[in-house]
């Protein structure tokens, strides 16, 4: 300040600290946008008009925390502090001035950086994931004027809830503060952003990884906390992606559990029970991990078994495509085929809808059902449907099945297996049924019987998709 003040100019030094560089560039900036008609002859009357209408206070802290607290309380003017812009304020004051403080401020910013640059709140999101995965003890009780616990304050205030618990989770020293974002910090935000690509970049059907996509397709985001949850910065990458694997296929059964049983997947209806699976198992290795996730599903009492009647309505559509996709790209590479779940969950350029075997016609099935109801009832049911080009359904929607069936050979192979002409020369598929012992058959006709029939063979076919026991294979 003293070099500004007599000399104009200041050339920080390589250690300088940011606050450092920030002044000097403030102070260089205003030499260009002071107004000419100021300087010269005009500055003293400027100086004494500044001197009357501008007043300085000065506030002492006596303390890190009353520092903090000023700050935070006075600083309302401008572009408002974000929770995010807080907590830096908060961890760096308590890092080392100089080097340390310097390497922890640009880590921060460049980290976010990189995550906000994929969506505006990604880097809020992150910290609020990174701290409730690692930190939080307890939830809200589902009760009248239950109190938040720390898992709530993380998602509204987690600068003023590290602030308050910062002892509790090991920052007492300077060390400990420049640990916790050069080491913790730094790691998860990377590990974050390997989910945040997972989530909605390319899907790879061989990756680890692409649980974490079907999951999101799902719109799924509790899983996040749950991914970060069992992670430790000591560990090598093959044990993390086995972590990813694990906690993916976990969500990704129970998801299917829930979907098929008619229960919600909703955040607020499973943020309790995802609260606490993260807290038990965070930091386990691998093979506890297995087991734990393995245990937990072992004591779910809804699974494919518990429901017979899966049927489509308005309110599942989205996520029974979904299912069906997983169905069908699953017997597509079991017989030797590319997998096509990408495209059939309509990432690619063809639209893809849930489609009915059965034309809305009644009155061609006026032989089994009395009522136009139990009709509708029986089309909407599982073992009717397929995924289709959007194209395919305007040509034959409503055509009658017998028609149909020869268009149906030409789409993907769950269509195809209602065609006789798909168990011949193909090694492939013929192969698949034979290993898997599914009782896949062509239909020529198809009927009301047929059509829980085939509902049985989607729930065998599901039960080798999510099956619990694949997380001890891991």
């Amino acid at each position: 300040m003293e070099a500004l003040f007599e000399k104009g100019q200041y050339e920080p030094p390589a250690e300088a600290a940011e606050s450092v560089r920030t002044l000097v560039s403030r102070f260089d900036e205003l030499e260009g946008l002071f107004p000419v008609e100021l300087r010269e002859k005009a500055l003293p009357f400027f100086i004494d008009w500044l001197k009357d209408r501008v007043q300085f206070v000065q506030i002492t802290a006596y303390a890190d925390d009353d520092a903090y607290a000023i700050f935070e309380t006075m600083n309302d003017r401008g572009l408002k502090l974000t929770p995010a812009d807080m907590l830096k304020g908060y961890l760096l004051a308590n890092i080392e001035d100089g080097k340390p403080r310097a390497k922890a401020s640009d880590l921060w910013r460049r980290r976010l950086r990189v995550l906000n640059e994929r969506d505006e709140d990604s880097g809020s999101d992150f910290l609020k994931t990174w701290l409730r995965s690692q930190y939080s003890t307890k939830i809200r009780e589902r009760k009248k004027d239950a109190r938040p616990e720390d898992w709530d304050r993380i998602g509204t205030e987690f600068h003023r809830w590290l602030r308050s618990d910062h002892e509790r989770i090991g920052l007492r020293t300077a060390s400990n503060f420049y640990d916790f974002v050069v080491r913790d910090f730094d790691f998860f935000s990377h590990q974050y952003e390997r989910v945040l690509e997972a989530s909605t970049g390319t899907l790879d059907s061989e990756s680890p990884l692409r649980f974490i996509r079907y999951n999101a397709d799902h719109r799924f985001t509790l899983q996040d906390q749950l991914l970060l949850a069992p992670l430790r910065t000591d560990e090598d990458q093959a044990s993390i992606r086995r972590k990813f694997e694990l906690v993916g296929r976990f969500v990704d059964i129970l998801l299917a559990w829930r979907i098929w049983n008619f229960r919600a997947t909703d955040y607020s209806t499973m943020q309790y029970a995802m609260f606490n699976v993260m807290r038990d198992i965070r930091a386990l290795a691998v093979p506890e991990l297995a087991k734990a996730l393995h245990e937990y599903l072992a004591g779910v009492s809804e699974t494919f078994d518990s429901n017979d009647d899966l049927y489509v309505h308005q309110q599942n559509r989205s996520q029974l495509h979904k299912m069906l996709a997983r169905i069908t790209d699953y017997i597509t590479v079991a017989s030797g085929g590319a997998s096509n779940y990408a495209e059939l969950a309509n990432a690619g350029k063809i639209r893809y809808e849930v489609e009915h075997i059965w034309a809305d016609h009644p009155e061609r099935h006026s032989d089994e059902f009395d009522h136009d109801a139990d009709f509708a009832r029986q089309r909407n049911r599982i073992g009717d449907l397929l995924l289709l080009p959007k194209a395919f359904n305007a040509s034959y929607n409503d055509d009658l099945y017998e028609k149909k069936l020869p268009h149906y050979f030409k789409q993907n192979l769950l269509a195809a297996s209602l065609n006789p002409m798909s168990y011949q020369k193909n090694p492939g598929f013929s192969g698949f049924i034979k290993s898997s012992g599914l009782p896949f058959k062509p239909y020529e006709e198809f009927n009301a019987a047929d059509i829980v029939d085939r509902g049985h063979l989607y729930r065998q076919i599901a039960k080798m998709v999510w099956d619990p026991d694949d997380l001890l294979s891991v």
